[in-house]
């Protein structure tokens, strides 16, 4: 073995250049592209059918398209194709390819097809429905048929938003049957201040002459008339002044936190019940009987404490102008503007 290995390792150099000896213009050169067109256009039809070819094998489908089936073993040669598409031209096909009609065609027998049977589903008149027909669409508007406003919030969203057709017939017709307007009374209410007077009225017409909350509403709108106030406004309004009641002692005297003080002491009562509650001559004798709608008799009742509740506060007050006197004899420029500018 190595003997031979040996051979044709030195036999390679000679083999080698009288390869190299061969001149190349002996190698038959490769006709381009346009030179193979050439001899194509030359050849006869009977000439270019003698060419040998591949068979044309089309892609299998699952639809049932004609292919042909190639026999023989898994590797085929040259020799192989050519005697398979000799055979196939030789031997007429089992089953001739469907050959599809043309688009014209395609139209003319579907047109046959409609004139014999008919349209596959009848064709219907549009028809409106008994409303819409009874009531016709009014014409569309454009947005120089709206009126014109002059720098009014409603104007604004009127001309950046508007409905081509009236909204005022729609709503007419529509909510106004389904949701009632609310009444003219219902849901207003006045958000003005009751004065001293207007809560003493109240008080006193619920506690000391025991009526109603509706004959109090309507006492309230016969003395004062002005703006509406409802039977719910009075009575949290009397609510909410039972949460700052003034505190007295047994003989009527007002109760303070400190000796400066001019404001009593307060309390609340939560009690709803009108006996539990103090009427207008204990809370306020001093207003109640300045009161030309206070009965003579609870006048006189409100008198006593009345006096005792006026001399009380006027000590206070003059009290308290006394210290604010001496309090500006003994620091002048205490409280002036300029104070600082002063000292």
């Amino acid at each position: 073995m190595d003997m031979e290995s040996t051979a044709d390792t030195a036999d390679r150099p000679a083999i080698r250049r009288r390869l190299d000896d061969v001149p190349r213009l002996m190698l038959p050169a490769r006709p381009s592209a346009r030179r193979f067109q050439d001899l194509l256009s030359a050849m006869k039809t009977e000439d270019v059918d003698k060419i040998p070819r591949l068979p044309h094998t089309p892609p299998a489908s699952d639809f049932g398209s004609p292919h042909i089936k190639v026999e023989g073993s898994p590797t085929l040669t040259q020799r192989s194709f050519s005697s398979s598409y000799t055979t196939a031209r030789s031997s007429p096909p089992a089953s001739s390819p469907v050959q599809l009609p043309s688009l014209a065609e395609f139209d003319r027998g579907v047109e046959s097809l409609i004139q014999s049977s008919g349209p596959p589903f009848p064709v219907r008149p549009l028809q409106r429905t008994p409303v819409v027909a009874s009531e016709p669409l009014p014409p569309p508007r454009t947005l120089y048929d709206q009126p014109v406003y002059m720098n009014t919030q409603a104007s604004q969203s009127h001309h950046y938003y508007h409905s081509p057709y009236p909204t005022s017939e729609y709503t007419s017709r529509h909510d106004a049957s389904r949701y009632p307007s609310p009444s003219s009374e219902k849901g207003k209410h006045c958000n003005k201040k009751y004065t001293n007077e207007e809560g003493d009225f109240i008080i006193y017409m619920w506690t000391d002459k025991g009526l109603k909350w509706e004959d109090v509403c309507k006492e309230f709108r016969r003395r004062f008339g002005g703006p509406l106030r409802s039977t719910q406004g009075l009575q949290a309004w009397y609510y909410r002044a039972n949460l700052n009641i003034p505190v007295w002692d047994d003989d009527g005297w007002l109760v303070f936190d400190n000796e400066d003080d001019i404001t009593p002491q307060v309390r609340q009562i939560k009690c709803r019940e009108r006996d539990a509650l103090p009427t207008l001559c204990q809370r306020y004798p001093e207003r109640a009987v300045t009161y030309h709608w206070v009965d003579p008799a609870h006048q006189e009742q409100a008198s006593e404490w009345a006096a005792k509740r006026k001399q009380q506060l006027d000590d206070r007050q003059a009290r308290r102008r006394e210290r604010e006197q001496l309090r500006q004899d003994r620091h002048p420029y205490v409280g002036h503007p300029n104070a600082r500018s002063k000292l």
